[in-house]
């Protein structure tokens, strides 16, 4: 996975399903997500909503939308 930083050079980072899986959980949790939560996004800002976010709307059921 490509993180960056205030660097601006690229880094390697690993995670786990099992971390992803608690992140998204956390995430649906700390945000109150009711069943079947929708997350609107534009494509070039969609980086900055998260891949967490948008999973955790996924696991409750949600949809996500990318608009380019």
């Amino acid at each position: 996975m490509y993180t960056s930083g205030t660097t601006g050079t690229p880094k390697g980072c690993l995670q786990s399903a099992r971390g992803w899986l608690q992140s998204c959980v956390g995430f649906s949790q700390a945000l109150r997500l009711p069943e079947g939560a929708v997350l609107a996004s534009g494509a070039p800002l969609f980086h900055s909503f998260g891949f967490g976010l948008s999973l955790a709307h996924l696991l409750v059921g949600g949809t996500v939308a990318v608009i380019s």
